[in-house]
């Protein structure tokens, strides 16, 4: 065995302190950004409930109906990105093409509140560029990068929900 001395012992004990304050780090800046999520939902609603004037049943709806959409957008995502990658490696390319069409129907069809419009509108532009793309590109190499800025255009981020862009906003 090994014996340890007195500068690797010291060593061992900064790096514990290292790795200690970078989990307290990280855990603080977790918490940040849920209370700052937290803020803007909580800001929303009331805007909603106070100056629009919206009862409450129907913020409580909405809530209820984006969870299921957003649940159902991220297993969706998660089968496009298989399919994708099977088309990129030129495994089933029909049939992947054929189930990308159908999770883009399925995506179409899911119930949605006016306030996530944009988002719905975005996720299925990408996803009809993306069967374009493959549809069209007869190799590999000419769809990958075409592929990969399309699957780019899928992640929905907390910057999309909450900075919506007035003119783009649904009327």
């Amino acid at each position: 065995m090994i014996a340890l001395q007195g500068e690797n012992i010291i060593l061992i004990i900064i790096l514990l302190l290292l790795l200690y304050i970078v989990v307290k780090f990280i855990k603080g800046l977790i918490k940040f950004i849920l209370i700052v999520f937290l803020i803007f939902t909580v800001g929303f609603s009331a805007y909603n409930l106070l100056i629009v004037k919206k009862p409450l049943s129907y913020e409580i709806n909405r809530y209820k109906v984006e969870y299921s959409y957003y649940k159902e957008i991220s297993k969706t995502t998660g089968k496009v990105f298989n399919l994708v990658n099977n088309i990129k490696e030129d495994k089933n390319t029909k049939e992947s093409i054929e189930e990308l069409k159908k999770e883009r129907n399925k995506v179409a069809l899911l119930d949605h509140s006016n306030e996530s419009e944009i988002i719905h509108n975005k996720y299925l532009g990408a996803l009809d560029s993306i069967i374009s793309i493959s549809k069209n590109s007869n190799t590999y190499g000419e769809a990958k990068d075409k592929l990969d800025k399309g699957l780019k255009e899928l992640n929905i981020s907390l910057k999309d929900l909450i900075f919506i862009n007035k003119e783009n906003r649904p009327r």
